[in-house]
C-alpha cells in the first residue's frame, strides 16, 4: 500500500495597470498646478506700508532736527533695507510654495501611479498514490457528496 502524494503547482501572471484618470484627480491637477505659483500678496502689502511710514516718519515735527542731506540718507538705508528684507521675503515664500508643491504631486503620484495587478494564473493538482490511497479518496468524496 502507497503513500497518495499530492502536488499542487500555481502559476500567476501580474501586470502593472494605470488607475484612470477621473475628473476628481484632473481637478486635483489642475489645483496644484496653480495654487503654488502665486506668490503671497501680504509680502507686497506689508513692505508697502512700511516704506510709507519711512516716508511719514519724517514729515512730524520731530524730524526737523536733521538736514535734508541725513533725512535723504536715512530714508534711502531704510528703504535699502525693506527692499533686501522684501526680496528674502519673496525667496523664501518661493521656497515654501516649491516645497508645498513638491508635497502636492507626490501626494498625486502615489494616486496616479501603476499598480502591480494579478492578471491571470493557473493552479494545477497531481494526486498519486497506491490502491488504499485512491480508495480512501474516492471514499471522502462520497462522504462530502452525502453530506450536501
Amino acid at each position: 500500500m502507497g503513500k497518495k502524494k499530492q502536488k499542487t503547482t500555481t502559476q500567476n501572471t501580474y501586470s502593472y495597470q494605470k488607475p484612470p484618470d477621473t475628473a476628481d484627480i484632473s481637478a486635483l491637477r489642475n489645483q496644484i498646478n496653480s495654487a503654488y505659483d502665486t506668490p503671497d500678496s501680504g509680502i507686497g502689502y506689508s513692505f508697502g506700508k512700511a516704506r510709507q511710514r519711512v516716508e511719514n516718519r519724517f514729515g512730524s515735527p520731530f524730524g526737523a532736527d536733521y538736514s535734508p542731506e541725513v533725512r535723504e540718507a536715512i530714508k534711502y538705508n531704510d528703504i535699502s533695507e525693506l527692499d533686501a528684507a522684501q526680496g528674502a521675503a519673496y525667496n523664501q515664500d518661493a521656497m515654501q510654495r516649491r516645497m508645498a508643491k513638491t508635497g502636492a504631486l507626490s501626494g498625486l503620484a502615489g494616486l496616479t501611479a501603476p499598480q502591480l495587478v494579478q492578471t491571470g494564473g493557473t493552479q494545477t493538482s497531481v494526486q498519486s498514490g497506491g490502491m488504499l490511497g485512491q480508495i480512501i479518496g474516492a471514499g471522502a468524496g462520497l462522504g462530502q457528496a452525502a453530506l450536501m
